[in-house]
């Protein structure tokens, strides 16, 4: 089991567990209790580094980013016991 951040692990639980497993950006930002400037590290190491989330940009400047889980933050999620899926 690769190491997770418990910041990094509650980012993906939130999304899994929003409507249509996908979160816009402020949403994240009040879920985890940090500014924005280390919840954008801690979702590009999630997007980019680690390939579990969908980032959902939108060119309406007055439209939130979007985040969604992909198919292998829900495999790391039910490897790790933290739901229960038929991935």
């Amino acid at each position: 089991m690769e190491n997770m951040s418990e910041v990094e692990l509650k980012i993906l639980l939130a999304i899994e567990h929003s409507n249509n497993n996908e979160c816009d950006f402020p949403t994240l930002v009040r879920i985890s209790n940090l500014n924005e400037k280390k919840i954008k590290y801690y979702l590009h190491k999630l997007t980019f580094v680690r390939n579990y989330l969908f980032w959902i940009g939108d060119m309406n400047p007055g439209v939130p980013d979007r985040y969604r889980l992909k198919r292998e933050g829900r495999e790391f999620l039910a490897k790790g016991g933290y739901i229960r899926t038929n991935v």
